[in-house]
């Protein structure tokens, strides 16, 4: 829920229709490591939680068809543009 509530918040922010995968996993990042009180977040547990919110951004692309691939990067798989699956009703 909070990568479908980062989506939208950037597309409310921002006025575009997708977000590059970075930019959610670094928001998502920050909001979990350094504002929610880890005072003593290390780059490994960054690394680690960048890991896993990558991993769940892949899940909501393939299996649950909430977040759909705008523009494929060919070089780096974080920087494709994603957006929300507008077919899907987001209110989890």
């Amino acid at each position: 829920m909070m990568i479908t509530d980062t989506v939208k918040h950037y597309e409310e922010e921002s006025g575009m229709d997708s977000i590059a995968q970075a930019e959610i996993v670094n928001r998502l990042v920050n909001r979990l490591e350094v504002e929610e009180g880890s005072a003593g977040t290390s780059l490994e547990r960054a690394e680690q939680t960048s890991r896993k919110v990558q991993q769940v951004i892949q899940h909501l692309i393939s299996k649950e068809n909430v977040l759909v691939i705008t523009q494929d990067s060919k070089v780096n798989k974080n920087e494709r543009m994603l957006c929300l699956n507008i077919n899907n009703d987001h209110q989890f």
